[in-house]
């Protein structure tokens, strides 16, 4: 509900604090919802894959630390952690081939 809220109320400050634009964020989910998304349990609920990719791009500017986001997101550092790791794995997994050209030859 934080992200969905933030979107909402606050659209002109989504790309200063996520680092990118809302439609960019959405292409970005889009690639990788697959790979972050985790089922439910009896135990407890999972959590969404938007808040999974909003603590990324947080993390990533030079703003916050392991332990502002944990704060930030009512998350423990390590499973903050765990997502950012996550989340980098899958972009790098879903997107590279479409934006990183590898050279086809030695020049």
């Amino acid at each position: 509900m934080l992200i969905k809220r933030f979107r909402d109320e606050h659209d002109n400050k989504h790309a200063s604090c996520m680092r990118v634009s809302k439609d960019c964020f959405d292409d970005i989910l889009s690639y990788i919802v697959d790979d972050i998304e985790k089922q439910d349990t009896k135990f407890r609920e999972a959590i969404p894959p938007e808040q999974r990719l909003a603590v990324t791009p947080m993390y990533l500017s030079p703003c916050h630390s392991w332990k502002s986001l944990a704060l930030l997101f009512r998350m423990d550092k390590s499973t903050t952690r765990g997502i950012v790791y996550e989340v980098c794995g899958a972009i790098w997994k879903n997107m590279y081939s479409k934006y990183l050209q590898t050279p086809s030859s030695a020049e």
